[in-house]
């Protein structure tokens, strides 16, 4: 469990940051390009935060070199944001 300076640690193996999550579940529509753009415009205006995210249609696995992150997904939409080494 990892907390970035000003972001609270939460322990779950997909997601490291309730914040993001709450962020996430709230902007995923399903429509993966604008479920993509509310995630990114949110993330930077509520933490201060840069991040890469990535959203498809069903299930997928992805690999990242990261410390700050989160997996969520609502009903067939699923979204993967985090923040670059």
């Amino acid at each position: 469990m990892v907390a970035l300076p000003g972001k609270e640690a939460y322990d779950d193996p997909l997601c490291n940051s309730l914040q993001l999550k709450e962020i996430m579940l709230q902007s995923i529509t399903d429509d993966i390009t604008e479920s993509r753009r509310h995630i990114k415009k949110a993330a930077e205006e509520k933490l201060k935060e840069k991040l890469n995210v990535i959203c498809a249609k069903g299930q997928y696995t992805y690999f990242a070199y990261t410390e700050f992150f989160c997996q969520a997904a609502k009903d067939d939409v699923s979204c993967y944001a985090f923040k670059p080494l």
